[in-house]
């Protein structure tokens, strides 16, 4: 089973399912391919912080990506 924790860092979820990357980017991480991002900033930002920042409904997010097939820990 996939399980997001909203509280881990977007390097770790990248990390730990790649596909994700792609998936956020077009639900608006724009600045997530950016080089090095996911090297620096991702390493100490949690997803529940890149929403707030990039102004992301999380509760759309999150049925976004139980829709996927992902559980969501928060």
């Amino acid at each position: 089973m996939k399980t997001v924790d909203f509280n881990d860092s977007l390097a770790n979820i990248i990390k730990q399912y790649p596909e994700l990357l792609d998936i956020l980017y077009d639900f608006g991480f724009t600045q997530i391919k950016a080089p090095g991002m996911l090297q620096t900033a991702g390493k100490f930002m949690t997803l529940k912080m890149g929403c707030e920042l990039r102004k992301i409904d999380v509760s759309a997010l999150e049925n976004h990506l139980i829709n996927l097939g992902y559980t969501i820990n928060e």
